[in-house]
């Protein structure tokens, strides 16, 4: 059956086939060190999305600098409402997507603690789980302490028995046909549907058989093998004496090694007022299959289009920048109007249909003709530096007609750097009435666009 995309399923999943519905199992999770592997590819998948939102958020935040910029810059009215309300638009977005940072964050890093108690859990079993090889070493004689097996006994012995781990000591080993899958299925959770895990039961000591080998009774005049210490260790010869005694031949897990069990994803679960009880020692695999796969799949992933790669066309067909850029601008506006014609007013504004938004609001800000001098101070610069730059408060300020001490400016960025609390303290308020000039500036601007348009 060819499928529309790769098949990027750990267990089971439906997939829609070009013939129809079909279900596919892959069977991805073979061992321990599958599953192992495929939570640490979670990990990684589930950590890289807040650092990209972060990024993102920064870049939302830089668009709505720019656009401020340009906007205390413009001298028509109309050109200054315009990219007032575009830098609005944009500052929402950094708003929304900051929120959901802060409301997301936590549950995706209790995810991660979750996976890592599930990978701990995983490497103690893998040490628990002895192998078929085993060492016998120390074995002595211990006085009678009882008849615990025999009536009458007269005497025992004790050995230290070291096996070795289910896996080698070159570390855990994957399957090696399970390795692309299991890395695609950690960045694709939404198409996973079931998982293949070792179920919490699993994860104990097994249980072990010993076998052992006698032979008649030893006594201290019988010719021994091991030193007269009347116990058998698994040295050669292997027996406790060359005519009579016992020795130990075996230990080994009397059950197979435990297998990978289906998990099916529940539906979401209305929490409980006093909590579900957590284990501190093992989280089972559905808990990992619901907290990592269906209630993190998505976080952090619908991200907010950039103004700057937009087009014309997507943006102008959204209904809330429609009504923030054609009032904000004055251009008549009714909600009952013609959806076309709305659609029609906004793209006009934003530069045509079929263009991009760079064309006409980000086209020419790497270019460096922002050129002041202020307080002896000479600065040329970009939008594009400017926005990220220190120095964006005072450039803003110096177009807003306020007056700026550039040094104070300089001084506020030097205290960064610095453990001076009554410095750093200075600098916060200065920047603080800057900012709060650049707020009433930009409000006094919407004030009179609105009554020039009355």
């Amino acid at each position: 059956v060819q499928l529309k995309s790769p098949l990027f399923l750990i267990a089971m999943a439906t997939l829609q086939a070009v013939s129809g519905n079909v279900e596919e199992k892959v069977e991805a999770i073979q061992t321990i060190c599958d599953e192992r592997e495929w939570l640490r590819k979670i990990q990684e998948s589930l950590a890289a999305r807040p650092l990209a939102a972060r990024t993102y958020l920064a870049q939302l935040q830089k668009e709505e600098r720019i656009l401020m910029l340009q906007s205390t810059a413009a001298t028509s009215p109309k050109e200054k409402a315009l990219l007032t309300s575009l830098a609005a638009i944009a500052g929402s977005r950094a708003a929304v997507l900051s929120n959901k940072i802060n409301t997301e964050l936590r549950p995706l890093e209790q995810t991660i603690e979750k996976i890592n108690t599930r990978i701990g859990n995983l490497g103690t079993l893998l040490k628990l789980w002895p192998g078929d090889q085993t060492t016998f070493s120390g074995s002595a004689a211990v006085c009678h302490a009882g008849d615990k097996v025999f009536t009458s006994a007269t005497g025992g012995c004790k050995a230290d028995a070291e096996t070795s781990p289910i896996n080698p000591r070159t570390g855990c080993q994957m399957t090696q046909a399970s390795a692309d899958k299991l890395k695609q299925a950690a960045g694709d959770l939404h198409k996973i549907t079931k998982i293949k895990a070792l179920a919490t039961s699993d994860i104990k000591i097994p249980t072990l058989e010993v076998e052992v080998e006698y032979k008649g009774t030893p006594v201290g005049t019988d010719n021994q093998g091991n030193g007269n210490i009347h116990c058998g260790d698994h040295a050669t010869p292997r027996c406790g004496s060359l005519t009579k005694g016992v020795a130990f031949v075996g230990l080994k897990p009397k059950t197979a090694a435990p297998k990978p069990t289906e998990t099916k994803l529940a539906s979401a679960k209305t929490p409980t007022a006093g909590g579900e009880p957590a284990d501190p020692y093992i989280e089972t695999a559905t808990a990992i299959a619901q907290a990592a796969i269906r209630e993190n799949r998505d976080k952090l992933r619908a991200l907010p289009d950039t103004l700057e790669d937009a087009s014309v066309d997507s943006l102008a067909a959204t209904a809330t920048v429609q009504k923030i850029l054609l009032l904000g601008v004055g251009v008549p506006y009714s909600p009952t109007e013609d959806p076309a014609s709305i659609e029609s007013k906004a793209a006009a504004l934003l530069g045509g249909k079929g263009k991009q938004i760079k064309e006409k609001f980000f086209k020419t800000i790497t270019d460096k003709n922002i050129k002041l001098q202020i307080g002896g101070e000479n600065i040329e610069t970009s939008l594009e530096e400017a926005a990220t730059s220190n120095k964006y408060e005072l450039i803003i300020a110096y177009r807003t007609g306020k007056s700026v001490d550039s040094k104070e400016i300089a001084d506020c960025t030097q205290t960064a750097t610095t453990k001076d609390e009554r410095k750093e303290k200075n600098a916060r308020e200065k920047a603080t009435k800057i900012n709060a000039m650049v707020k009433i500036y930009v409000n006094s601007m919407m004030v009179s666009a609105k009554s020039k348009r009355k």
